[in-house]
């Protein structure tokens, strides 16, 4: 595919464009929503719980990916004027069941760092209040972790054995045998919703401890769970563990702890119906609901506008009044009039469609209302002249 002839460098409603950085364009009304909640997180310490919903490709997964990218969050926290160490995001998929959903999640967030860097980081936490008190670690271990089983996993990962490490490993992700367990002088696995829970809100609690003697490690920490609607096919003893999971996150977590939980909406569907999987304990724990609705065609038009021209993709600016190029202001109009449903995943794919044709045809340096008439049928979209 030739860009270059287009003046662009690679095709920017990719789903894997080449600068591999998520940029945000449009939709600033839901942007400014979700950086409000963001900023709140910062500045006060109640964690909550946010649903994102909408329909199919209203822009749900994007923002994950945007909110809890590094770029962004040290933006935000620039911003917002909080101060102190940046945030902790977390994108995780919603926990496909091989071995459990809980289980799954437990293991999609220890995975982030892998052991090694999850064990320095709670090194790093140690090291920081046994400055301010020699017992204040043991203690908030106590406070935080009332099991003594799971406290001697805690203090086999911040002595960071090297010989340890990969037992340790296998027993947080559920792969330890007998002789890890002896080795590691650990009487059990971590295997219930309690133990599972118990590991991640010790680590959070710990990572955002913060006092007049002791800066926190983090902020505050995001966590952001997308395509929460595939809750839906799994069975009803694995829903029950996941809310049960998520009740606890809350509670045990109290403090500087922030949940998103996209959900998709299919065409039959409310949002109240999540309250289906979740039950009253976890929906009376929601603060905020923030609804991804379809931009109106000024707002696809500055969406298209602004995906043309984000960093990294034009190979030289464009004149003034040219914003939109390679596509032809005929061409945009039949195209703003023709997109059904007007969300971000189906802009994406009837803009990437015609740059794809464009940048892989010989002759072709514009996209025209000629060649727009010409694929519409390919790309599923009805006309309006």
């Amino acid at each position: 595919m030739d860009y270059q002839k287009l003046n662009l460098s690679d095709n920017p409603f990719s789903s894997t464009p080449a600068t591999g950085r998520p940029v945000w364009c449009g939709m600033p009304e839901l942007k400014a929503e979700l950086e409000k909640r963001l900023t709140i997180a910062l500045k006060t310490s109640p964690s909550s719980l946010i649903i994102n919903w909408g329909h199919y490709g209203s822009g749900k997964t994007h923002a994950a990916k945007y909110f809890t990218s590094d770029e962004t969050v040290a933006q935000l926290t620039r911003s917002s004027g909080a101060g102190g160490a940046p945030p902790l995001p977390f994108y995780i998929s919603f926990p496909r069941v091989d071995r459990g959903a809980v289980f799954n999640l437990t293991s999609s967030i220890i995975g982030k760092f892998g052991v090694p860097d999850f064990a320095s980081k709670l090194a790093q936490v140690k090291t920081t209040l046994d400055v301010a008190s020699p017992d204040l670690f043991i203690n908030l271990l106590q406070e935080y972790c009332q099991d003594s089983e799971l406290q001697k996993i805690f203090h086999k990962l911040v002595t960071q054995n090297p010989e340890e490490s990969d037992k340790l490993g296998r027993v947080l992700f559920g792969n330890g045998s007998a002789a890890d367990l002896r080795d590691l002088q650990i009487s059990r696995k971590p295997d219930s919703v309690s133990d599972l829970c118990r590991i991640i809100t010790t680590a959070f609690n710990l990572f955002s401890y913060r006092s007049p003697r002791v800066q926190p490690l983090h902020t505050a920490i995001y966590l952001w769970i997308d395509e929460f609607e595939d809750i839906a096919s799994l069975p009803g003893k694995e829903q029950d563990a996941l809310a049960a999971y998520l009740r606890n996150l809350m509670d045990w977590s109290p403090k500087y702890l922030t949940i998103f939980i996209n959900f998709t909406l299919t065409p039959v569907q409310q949002l109240q119906d999540l309250g289906l999987y979740l039950g009253d304990a976890v929906m009376s724990r929601i603060r905020h609901r923030i609804e991804f609705t379809e931009p109106d065609k000024p707002g696809v038009e500055t969406y298209v506008r602004e995906m043309l021209n984000s960093p990294g993709f034009r190979v030289t600016a464009p004149l003034q009044g040219q914003e939109v190029q390679p596509f032809e202001n005929a061409a945009m109009a039949l195209l703003l009039n023709g997109i059904d449903p007007r969300t971000p995943r189906r802009i994406n794919e009837v803009f990437a469609f015609y740059l794809d044709v464009a940048a892989g045809s010989a002759d072709v340096t514009t996209v025209t209302a000629a060649l727009v008439r010409e694929h519409a049928s390919e790309i599923g979209i009805t006309l309006k002249e």
